[in-house]
């Protein structure tokens, strides 16, 4: 991809959290954006008066063929997906397949209808699951859904489903792909974030309750880092499937620590005894500093105190 030029790129799911830092920086970065959206978790507000808005579905093939038609991407980036994985399995077991990988679908024939140069999808370390003897994922890793937690089952099953659609979509038709699976991504703004109900509950001296024992992990990256990724992955990292995460695991315990030691705040907070899967998974991410020349620049400290200070609490 180094030699090709890249004019306009269209991001479906561009409203969200990751995809409105990265139509804005792409913006900045001389790009013309195209935002598709339905606004059921994004926000236009969040973007650039420069970007230009469809309120759209994925899921909804004719309006993907009119937006494709009117405004012929040179690059695709697929960030749409819903977001709240228990919202999924209690209520709709279809939503995220149908998000993830009928609407991939969608996207991915008028890619090669219209010639697109390459397809850029959001993945996620749920298709991981929960695996029993390994705690470090590498792409490599064999896929197995009897180790998927069944909080994770539709959201991580749908990933893998649209990653699968997308290398099917290259065999036939030549179509280029970088698929970034991500870990858990947190930063300024973010509905819902743990870190930020942290900070909430230290400010407010109410109570945190910590379940299980606190052992349970996640591996963080800051949003400027997975932006970053992904903005490299328009030029590098052709055909390739690549972890995008800081290559640590934090525990619920470690993550209070470093919240009190970011803002002086004291978290006052109580265990709950209740058994919990303890997923204490993170990610390899050597091949995505190979393939994209890429490695995180923010420590989850710098951007915890970058949180607090955006709250203004």
């Amino acid at each position: 991809m180094e030699n090709v030029k890249i004019k306009k790129i269209l991001i479906a799911g561009g409203a969200g959290f990751i995809g409105s830092s990265l139509a804005n920086e792409l913006i900045v970065s001389g790009f013309e954006v195209v935002v598709m959206d339905n606004l059921a978790t994004g926000n236009k507000k969040n973007l650039n008066s420069r970007v230009k808005f469809y309120l759209a579905d994925i899921r909804d093939e004719g309006m993907v063929n009119k937006i494709f038609k009117a405004e012929k991407p040179d690059i695709v980036i697929n960030q749409a997906a819903k977001v709240y994985w228990d919202e999924s399995e209690k209520k709709d077991l279809t939503a995220d397949l149908l998000t993830s990988a009928v609407g991939t679908i969608n996207l991915l024939k008028n890619c090669v209808i219209y010639k697109v140069k390459k397809f850029i999808f959001a993945s996620s370390i749920s298709v991981y699951g929960c695996p029993r003897n390994k705690i470090k994922m590498s792409e490599a890793d064999k896929i197995d859904f009897a180790d998927m937690p069944k909080v994770l089952f539709s959201y991580g099953f749908s990933k893998y489903s649209a990653e699968r659609y997308i290398m099917h979509f290259n065999s036939l038709y030549g179509l280029k792909y970088t698929i970034l699976r991500y870990s858990h991504i947190f930063g300024p703004g973010q509905k819902d974030d743990a870190i930020a109900k942290f900070i909430v509950k230290a400010v407010k001296k109410e109570k945190l309750i910590i379940y299980g024992d606190g052992e349970q992990s996640r591996d963080y990256l800051y949003i400027d880092d997975v932006v970053r990724a992904i903005a490299l992955a328009i030029k590098k990292g052709d055909n390739q499937l690549l972890n995008i995460g800081s290559g640590r695991k934090t525990s619920a315990n470690k993550l209070v620590k470093e919240i009190t030691a970011a803002t002086k705040l004291k978290i006052n907070f109580a265990y709950n005894n209740e058994k919990m899967d303890n997923q204490k998974t993170f990610m390899d991410i050597n091949l995505a500093k190979k393939e994209l020349d890429w490695r995180p620049a923010v420590s989850l400290r710098q951007g915890i105190i970058k949180i607090y200070k955006s709250m203004n609490l």
